[in-house]
C-alpha cells in the first residue's frame, strides 16, 4: 500500500490526469467500453471525467502521496502509551481516537491540507487536460505566457499566487507554534482496532491502491497499443518512432527523455553538494545574515513553480542588459531552476544531521590545524552523506518529473519529458504521452532501487575500503 500510494510522488504530473481520460473520457475503457457499450446504463458523450468531477479526482489520486508522506511522518512518531493510558482510564476506542490520536496528529493534518492547498492551487496540467473550459489562475498565467507571449500580465498574475503562498506558509508556522506538544517517542499502541473501522479503512486504502494501479496500469497498456480502444495492435513505435502511421505525434520515440536525464544529471550532484555545504555555513560557520540565508533557500519550498518559471525567463532573458549573458535557450537555465528549485530537501537534511551531532567534532578537527575547507571536506561531508545523497536523488527525481517551473524555459534544441507529455495529452497523443511516461517511471524506479541496495551494502563496502587502506595506514602510523 505504502509503495504504490507514493507512485505518483514520482511520476509526471500529468500522468494520472491522461490515465483517467483512457478510463472515464467519452471514449475511456470503462465508461464507453464497459458502462455504454456493454451495460448500456450511461451516455458516454453525457457521462464522462470531463469536468469538475475529473479535476478534483486527478488532483486528489495525485496529491494523496505529499499528505501520506507529511501524516505517516507524523503518526510513526506517536507514543503508543499515551493512547493505552486513555484506554486504561475507561476510553472507548472512538474516544482514544478523538481525544488523543487526532489532536497529536493535528500539526500534520493541518501542514498537509495546507500543502495540497497550495500544490493544487498551482497546477495547471491536470485542469488544462481534463477541465478544458475551467478557468484556474495558473492556467491563465501558462496561456498568457506561452499563448500570447504576455511577459508582463503572467508577471502580474505570478505576484497574484505569491501572496496566497505566503500567507498560508505564515499560517502554517502560526498554528505550529500554538499546537505544539511534547511526547516520547516510542511503540505503536497495542490497543486492537475495532472491526468495522479496520474494514473501512482497508477498504479506503486498497481502494486508492487500486484505482492508482488501474490508472497507471493502463498508461502502460496504452503505450505499447497502436491506438487505444481503436486499434489494440502490439507496437513499440510509440517508443520508437514516437507514433504509427495515420497518427503520428510531434515527438520521436522517448529520445526526449534522454535530454532531460541529461539535465537532471548535472543538476542533481551540483545541487546536493550546495544543499550540504550551505546547511554546513548556516549550521556550524552561522554566518551574518545565515537565517536569511536559510529563508531563501526554503523559499522555492513554498513559492508555486509558475512563479520560479515566469521569474528565470525575466532574470536571465538579459541579463544586466547585456545579451551575450542571456541563459534563455541554453541548457543552463533549466539546471538552475531544477537545481535551486529543490535545494531545499538537501539544505533540511543536512540542517538535521548536523544538529545530531556534537560541533566539538569540528573544533577537534580545527585544533589540530585543519581549515575551514578541510574540515567541511574531510569531517562533515562523510558525516552529512546520506543528507548528500538524498538531496541530490531528490533533484534528478524532481527534475525528470518537474512541469510548472521548466514549461517557459525548454527550447526546440533542449526539451524535457514531462513538457513534452504534457504536450502530447493536451493534443490526444496519448500513445506518446504513456511512453515517455513508462520510460521515466521504469528510470526513476531503476535509480531509486539502485540507491536503496547501495544502502542497505554500505557497511560492506565501507568494511572493503578500511581493509584496502589498511597497510598504507599502518605504514603511515610507522613512519610517524
Amino acid at each position: 500500500v505504502r509503495y504504490l500510494t507514493l507512485i505518483p510522488l514520482v511520476s509526471p504530473p500529468v500522468v494520472v490526469a491522461t490515465a483517467s481520460i483512457l478510463l472515464f473520457g467519452r471514449n475511456g475503457a470503462l465508461t464507453k467500453g464497459l458502462l455504454q457499450d456493454t451495460l448500456g446504463w450511461i451516455n458516454a458523450d453525457v457521462t464522462n471525467l470531463y469536468g469538475w468531477g475529473g479535476v478534483i479526482l486527478a488532483q486528489l489520486l495525485g496529491h494523496v502521496p505529499h499528505a501520506f508522506i507529511l501524516m505517516d511522518n507524523v503518526l510513526s512518531k506517536h507514543d503508543g502509551r499515551l493512547e493505552e493510558a486513555a484506554a486504561g482510564q475507561g476510553a472507548g476506542p472512538w474516544q482514544v481516537f478523538l481525544r488523543v490520536t487526532l489532536p497529536m496528529s493535528r500539526p500534520g493534518l493541518v501542514r498537509s491540507l495546507i500543502l495540497v492547498f497550495v500544490l493544487v492551487m498551482t497546477d495547471f496540467g491536470n485542469p488544462l487536460i481534463i477541465g478544458k473550459d475551467i478557468p484556474v489562475l495558473a492556467g491563465i498565467l501558462y496561456d498568457e505566457m506561452v499563448g500570447f507571449q504576455n511577459t508582463r500580465l503572467a508577471a502580474a498574475l505570478a505576484v497574484w499566487m505569491i501572496l496566497p503562498a505566503l500567507v498560508v506558509y505564515l499560517l502554517v508556522e502560526r498554528v505550529g507554534r500554538r499546537l505544539r506538544f511534547a511526547s516520547a517517542a516510542g511503540a505503536p499502541p497495542e490497543l486492537p482496532v475495532p472491526v468495522p473501522a479496520r474494514v473501512g479503512l482497508t477498504a479506503v486504502a486498497w481502494g486508492v491502491v487500486a484505482l492508482t494501479a488501474l490508472l497507471y496500469g493502463a498508461i502502460v497498456v496504452t503505450s505499447f497499443v497502436k491506438i487505444w480502444r481503436v486499434d489494440n495492435t502490439f507496437t513499440l513505435a510509440w517508443y520508437t518512432t514516437g507514433g504509427v502511421a495515420g497518427f503520428v505525434s510531434q515527438q520521436h520515440g522517448v529520445a526526449v527523455v534522454w535530454e532531460s536525464v541529461k539535465v537532471a544529471a548535472l543538476a542533481a550532484p551540483i545541487g546536493g553538494i550546495l544543499a550540504v555545504a550551505l546547511a554546513y555555513l548556516v549550521e556550524r560557520a552561522r554566518p551574518p545574515g545565515g537565517n536569511a540565508l536559510g529563508f531563501v533557500a526554503l523559499l522555492p519550498a513554498i513559492l508555486p513553480g509558475v512563479i520560479l518559471g515566469v521569474g528565470y525567463v525575466v532574470a536571465f532573458n538579459l541579463p544586466l542588459g547585456m545579451k551575450s549573458l542571456a541563459l534563455t535557450g541554453s541548457v543552463w537555465i533549466l539546471v538552475l531552476n531544477i537545481l535551486f528549485a529543490n535545494l531545499f530537501i538537501g539544505y533540511l537534511a543536512g540542517r538535521a544531521v548536523l544538529q545530531r551531532y556534537d560541533a566539538a567534532i569540528d573544533e577537534a578537527a580545527e585544533s589540530l590545524g585543519a581549515s575551514l575547507w578541510q574540515r567541511f571536506a574531510w569531517v562533515t561531508l562523510p558525516i552529512m552523506r546520506h543528507a548528500l545523497v538524498l538531496g541530490s536523488l531528490y533533484i534528478f527525481v524532481h527534475g525528470l518529473t518537474t512541469l510548472s517551473a521548466v514549461i517557459f524555459l525548454v527550447s526546440p534544441t533542449h526539451k524535457l519529458a514531462s513538457v513534452e507529455i504534457f504536450g502530447a495529452a493536451e493534443s490526444g497523443h496519448y500513445g506518446a504521452a504513456s511512453a515517455v511516461s513508462v520510460t521515466i517511471l521504469v528510470i526513476v524506479c531503476v535509480v531509486m532501487g539502485a540507491n536503496h541496495w547501495m544502502e542497505r551494502r554500505g557497511p560492506v563496502w565501507a568494511r572493503l575500503g578500511a581493509l584496502a587502506a589498511g597497510p598504507t595506514r599502518a605504514g603511515t602510523g610507522r613512519r610517524g
